[in-house]
């Protein structure tokens, strides 16, 4: 299993959490921005709740039909 790495970053609109391997969200932030936490995860359910868990929103609940899938290598 690939472990990603995340980044949670506090905005000018909130915090949003990005995988940092996917392109082109960077530029899309609007000011000021602040990175506020980098973390792997093996699947996005586990990104989504470990970035519930550290907003202090509890567990993320994910929509029906959502496939936790780990990521692929």
């Amino acid at each position: 299993m690939a472990k990603l790495i995340h980044e949670v970053w506090e905005t000018g609109d909130g915090c949003s959490m990005f995988r940092r391997d996917v392109k082109g969200w960077r530029e899309n932030l609007k000011p000021p921005v602040r990175l506020l936490h980098t973390f792997e995860a093996e699947s996005a359910y586990e990104a989504f709740n470990r970035y519930y868990q550290l907003m202090g929103w509890g567990e993320w609940k994910p929509l029906p039909g959502f496939l936790d899938e780990p990521y692929p290598d």
